[in-house]
């Protein structure tokens, strides 16, 4: 699931503190992005709002460590196979993944391209819990922090220069959009060249 960016951000205006969880834990890296902003035009307490963001995150990659753990199960493995990982491809990450946890889990978490196969991998191979939480943290607390600093900065830029000029709506809407639209491009293209990738290690086995 996807959400427009324009929502996330109107969600978070208007809701800042009780949104900013689940929206985390739907559009991660683009809801703690549009936090900074928030932080930046004063609708949001830094601290706070870093708190929530962290705990969203680690709770969404939890959520996929726990469907890895009941992978065997029928109910959940259906549900895996909706999100692209059928039984065959769950059995050729358990082999892959072994040996390798805590970098192939960090790596992940900073590339975001991966992260759901190798997070269900985790559970999968019942690598053990607060080993797999530690080396989530490892890579979610500094990575929470620059977006937060990035969509921060961006929102002052952007505030400092509404401040020099008399722009419409539309002029505002960009200003306040861009920093999170460039984010989401930048994601994209990044499950693009991984998903390429994937595909020609697949080809040549």
């Amino acid at each position: 699931m996807s959400l427009p960016v324009e929502t996330v951000l109107s969600l978070m205006q208007a809701h800042p503190y009780l949104l900013l969880f689940p929206l985390v834990l739907l559009e991660g890296p683009v809801a703690t992005v549009a936090a900074g902003l928030l932080v930046a035009t004063g609708l949001m307490d830094w601290p706070l709002a870093y708190a929530i963001a962290v705990a969203a995150d680690l709770a969404g990659d939890s959520l996929y460590y726990a469907l890895g753990r009941g992978a065997r199960r029928p109910g959940v493995g259906g549900l895996l196979a909706r999100l692209g990982l059928p039984q065959e491809r769950l059995a050729a990450m358990e082999v892959s993944f072994s040996g390798k946890a805590g970098r192939a889990i960090v790596g992940a978490k900073v590339v975001d391209a991966a992260a759901v196969p190798v997070f269900v991998a985790a559970g999968l191979t019942k690598v053990g819990y607060w080993r797999f939480v530690g080396w989530t943290a490892a890579a979610t607390v500094p990575k929470a922090a620059l977006l937060m600093i990035f969509g921060f900065f961006a929102g002052g830029q952007a505030l400092a220069l509404l401040q020099r000029l008399d722009p419409g709506p539309a002029l505002v809407a960009l200003l306040v959009v861009a920093p999170v639209g460039v984010l989401v491009l930048s994601k994209k293209l990044s499950a693009q060249t991984h998903a390429r990738q994937t595909n020609i290690k697949e080809e040549s086995q």
